[in-house]
């Protein structure tokens, strides 16, 4: 084996071991946001509400180790362009400002950029609509697993989680990560690589 590919194996296996961490993190930190606040369907998640916002992240943020609490102002992604495998601009590019009261973003003691939206929909993640409440809205969790840091592409270093009436999801579970191709040319290249890399462990694309 060259010592390219050694290295991109090193990186791929972190990226896996990164990936299963925070999965784990934000999994439990659902586990404790229902103990103290009462079950997921009767939390108020409405799409486009700061109050909404501002309330779910209140239910999770006493169980992550938050280093920085940017909420809508820059400092907790990227800055640079967010892109997908394909190598187009993603729909996470977003993130890289400024962005209103109904997302959120925070930073974590270990390097990870965290972007909170709430959704109407859960087939964009590639995941059926089993929504966790009667609003047919659901959490999407957007994680940089190395902050800052290159590559900033969605399916290599960032990727997406949504609340279900099951808890934590990762993107991708029930289309088989359709969008987790390169030959994608459209702003979901790559949103859906949560499940396909967490079943592999590996980044086989």
């Amino acid at each position: 084996m060259t010592m390219p590919s050694l290295v991109q194996n090193y990186k791929n296996k972190q990226t896996v071991a990164q990936l299963k961490k925070i999965y784990s993190v934000l999994s439990q930190a659902t586990v404790m946001a229902e103990s103290e606040n009462g079950p997921i369907s009767d939390w108020n998640m409405v799409d486009g509400s700061c109050e909404s916002m501002d309330e779910i992240v209140s239910f999770y943020t006493p169980y992550l180790k938050t280093l920085k609490d940017c909420k809508q102002s820059k400092g907790c992604w990227a800055t640079t362009t967010i892109k997908g495998l394909s190598g187009t601009t993603n729909r996470l590019d977003e993130f890289s400002g400024s962005f209103d009261c109904a997302k959120h973003s925070i930073a974590l003691t270990d390097g990870t950029y965290i972007v909170f939206d709430i959704y109407g929909s859960l087939s964009t993640f590639g995941i059926e609509n089993d929504f966790p409440n009667n609003n047919n809205t659901t959490m999407g969790f957007f994680v940089d697993l190395n902050g800052a840091k290159n590559p900033n592409v969605v399916g290599r270093d960032i990727f997406t989680f949504a609340l279900t009436k099951h808890g934590i999801v990762p993107a991708g579970i029930h289309n088989n990560s359709a969008h987790c191709t390169r030959e994608l040319k459209d702003w979901n290249s790559g949103i859906d690589c949560a499940a396909k890399v967490l079943k592999e462990e590996d980044l086989k694309y």
